[in-house]
């Protein structure tokens, strides 16, 4: 994981009283991606360091279906974010749908 993540993680999961959060991916980001560099929510990436955020309600990804998420984070979802609601705007192979309702 790269120190500049790292760093996003960890000042993330220091909102504890986060609600909601909403990941945008702008043309700069895009152009940043060829080069390797762009906010990955996952578990590989670090998003364990936001176990913190407790009463997370909806994630959002936008633009919808550039993002993508596995099986094994959403489970995390649901473990660690007790409250969450709504995670909508990613693809998943898995579950071939792009909105998961958790409650």
């Amino acid at each position: 994981m790269s120190g500049l993540l790292h760093n996003a993680y960890l000042q993330l999961g220091g909102l504890r009283q986060l609600q909601h959060l909403t990941l945008v991916r702008s043309e700069m980001s895009r152009q940043r991606e060829r080069g390797g560099g762009y906010f990955e929510l996952s578990l590989r990436a670090g998003l364990d360091k936001m176990a913190a955020c407790k009463r997370m309600v909806t994630v959002r990804f936008e633009p919808v279906g550039l993002y993508s998420l596995q099986k094994e984070e959403l489970k995390w979802f649901a473990k660690h974010w007790p409250v969450l609601e709504t995670v909508c705007g990613y693809h998943c192979d898995e579950l071939g749908r792009d909105m998961f309702r958790f409650r």
